[in-house]
């Protein structure tokens, strides 16, 4: 095994902010928008909670496959940048991660006898 050279090893590791934007760039690669590609991370302190990505929620045909008529008028010159946004079915990245946690919180609490006092909060 190759021993690492100690001197140049901060050289090639990243900070904490260029490591999880790395990991918002990786997520990014999986949304399913036809006209923006956006990540996004969760992260406290120093530990990632969840990733999302833009695209047409969960249930829905993707927009890069015609789910989302508002998408694919814009790509098809259609409508400008910024017109008829409430048209659109995607969903930001941001919104989808807080979708992805909050579903694993409630997948979580359902593996177990859930607190009626608490439940209203899954």
């Amino acid at each position: 095994m190759q021993e690492r050279n100690m001197l140049n090893w901060n050289k090639v590791r990243p900070t904490w902010d260029e490591y999880f934007m790395l990991q918002a760039e990786i997520a990014k690669l999986r949304s399913n928008c036809l006209t923006r590609q956006i990540g996004a991370v969760i992260v406290r302190d120093n530990r990632q909670i969840a990733t999302g990505y833009n695209g047409t929620p969960p249930g829905i045909l993707n927009c890069i496959d015609g789910g989302c008529k508002r998408c694919q008028e814009r790509m098809n010159g259609k409508l400008n940048s910024g017109v008829n946004l409430e048209r659109c079915l995607c969903t930001h990245a941001e919104a989808m991660q807080l979708c992805n946690v909050h579903y694993l919180v409630m997948v979580q609490a359902l593996r177990v006898q859930p607190c009626i006092v608490h439940l209203h909060l899954v």
